[in-house]
């Protein structure tokens, strides 16, 4: 992404037809980055986006500086690089941390853990939940609600059912695969000793 004082002076540059120039020249850069938020007329606070489909969640920050010409930083936090998560109610808000597997530097800050807060209104643990999975989370109880609470224990149970059952099966399958090389050695072995007396 470049400046708008980069776009004004590299526009008759990269484009030869002066209307797509001077559309260039005209982007506002306190507008851009918003056209990529979903159409929402009830939409007034931060965006962030949860996306279940990459595993990821991702959103923009400014430096502390706050001059017209800096640029938002986009902040990407990938599954693959979350080491747990943690949801809990603070001064009447939900409060996410995130612990990150290697540390990020962001606008020249290095840290591991992201913390971002957000209205008690929204479900964030079963929003945080469906992007990383269960497995990494520590949820703490105090920001879901009853349902909430036996969803999330629920959803708990069931992925631990699931790896258990895994293991039962395949700890049975290498049983029955034993059981089967045993009866192939003892049948060999009878066929061998047959063999031998006859």
């Amino acid at each position: 992404m470049t400046t708008g004082k980069q776009r004004q002076e590299l526009a008759d540059q990269w484009f030869t037809m002066e209307f797509v120039a001077n559309a260039f020249k005209g982007i506002k850069d306190s507008e851009f980055e918003t056209l990529l938020m979903p159409a929402d007329d009830k939409l007034q606070d931060f965006w962030i986006d949860f996306n279940v489909g990459s595993q990821s969640i991702t959103f923009y920050i400014s430096p502390d500086d706050n001059e017209e010409e800096t640029q938002w930083e986009t902040v990407c936090l990938p599954e693959d690089e979350v080491e747990k998560y943690l949801v809990e109610e603070k001064d009447g808000n939900n409060l996410l941390k995130v612990s990150m597997k290697h540390p990020l530097n962001v606008s020249g800050k290095e840290g591991s853990q992201i913390q971002i807060y957000f209205s008690a209104a929204l479900n964030i643990a079963e929003a945080i939940r469906n992007v990383y999975g269960a497995i990494k989370a520590k949820v703490s109880f105090t920001a879901l609600s009853f349902w909430g609470r036996q969803k999330y224990l629920s959803h708990i149970l069931t992925v631990y059912c699931i790896h258990i059952c895994i293991h039962i099966y395949a700890g049975l399958y290498l049983c029955i695969i034993l059981f089967n090389m045993l009866i192939v050695y003892l049948y060999n072995t009878y066929l061998h000793i047959v063999l031998l007396f006859s």
